[in-house]
């Protein structure tokens, strides 16, 4: 549809890839997360020439989902590799599995170098949320940051 409306060439790995991540996301929705992990992970093998970002990070949210947070770090690092400037939810991801993984120091030096990375980050919503998730896991451990 893309290229009748707008006339544009457009990589087929691409739209085949970007059509498995929509459909991805609709599995998730839905609450079917191994349908959805295994159309992002087709995504992936396409090896499209960008978008690449997107699949890794809905991969890694529903890695989490399903127990699986070393996978989920992995697609979450992967993301964060190759995102583009701005994106930050790559950082979320890491964060969120992180401390899934009890790697509070790990997860708040994470949230430090995405505002680093970032400009505007630290304004956000996302990542107050994600400073008090770390800031109470460590409080629950007893931990010093």
């Amino acid at each position: 549809m893309l290229r009748e409306v707008c006339c544009a060439q457009v990589d087929e790995s691409l739209l085949k890839a970007t059509e498995l991540r929509l459909a991805g996301n609709a599995a998730a929705r839905s609450g079917d997360l191994k349908r959805a992990c295994a159309l992002y992970t087709v995504g992936l093998e396409l090896d499209p020439p960008g978008g690449r970002h997107l699949l890794l990070s809905n991969r890694s949210g529903v890695r989490l989902e399903l127990g699986d947070a070393e996978g989920a770090l992995e697609d979450a690092t992967a993301a964060a590799e190759c995102a583009p400037p701005g994106f930050t939810t790559a950082a979320i991801r890491q964060v969120e599995a992180l401390l899934r993984l009890q790697r509070f120091r790990a997860a708040m030096e994470c949230l430090l170098a995405a505002r680093q990375r970032h400009p505007g980050f630290a304004e956000t919503e996302d990542y107050h949320r994600c400073v008090a998730d770390v800031q109470a896991a460590l409080e629950a451990a007893d931990v010093q940051p």
